[in-house]
């Protein structure tokens, strides 16, 4: 954050605080500082503002540091580990997470154990994204294109839609789609 934004969230915060009925120390100011420097003056403000709807109690660090990690795009585990294909004709769009994690679940889905497979890569896959938000890495989304072509377009529009990739690279995925507009209409 830059000097005027830090001053911008401090008065939130105070603001935030006095919503409570209670007031900040200099010092509990300062705590605040340096434990929200690494995020962006918009998450940390959309983060107050979703506490100030959501709980009756004041905030802590914590509380707005768990609500930026849950609104940075990320996947549960369990969602995660329902949009990896299973076989080579399905099409995704997986993070980096998802696919570093995977590498721990393949060799329990070869032998053919589907709880061990999915338990190996909720644990592995729940490290990585709790590793890349405490050093507030953002996600990464990658293309996994099966082999049906006509599976590709649902699944492209929908990470366009959701923001996981942009249009231009969705164009290079699916250069055969000539109407990009009446696509994205059709969401």
């Amino acid at each position: 954050m830059n000097t005027s934004e830090k001053k911008e969230f401090n008065n939130l915060l105070i603001g935030t605080f006095e919503v409570y009925g209670t007031k900040l120390t200099p010092a509990s100011i300062m705590i605040w500082a340096n434990s929200m420097d690494k995020y962006s003056f918009s998450d940390l403000k959309n983060a107050l503002s979703y506490h100030i709807q959501s709980s009756p109690f004041a905030p802590k660090p914590s509380d707005l540091i768990h609500i930026i990690q849950a609104q940075d795009g990320r996947p549960s585990a369990d969602e995660a580990w329902g949009m990896i294909p299973r076989n080579e004709s399905v099409s995704a769009i997986l993070s980096q997470e998802m696919l570093t994690a995977m590498a721990a679940a393949q060799p329990l889905l070869n032998e053919g154990d589907q709880v061990a497979a999915r338990m190996a890569f909720k644990e592995s896959y729940s490290n990585l994204v709790n590793s890349a938000r405490q050093t507030s890495r953002p996600v990464e989304w990658f293309p996994s294109l099966g082999n049906d072509k006509y599976g590709r377009e649902a699944v492209v529009k929908e990470a366009i839609r959701l923001g996981r990739i942009s249009e231009t690279h969705g164009k290079k995925l699916l250069p055969q789609i000539t109407n990009w507009t009446e696509l994205m209409r059709l969401s």
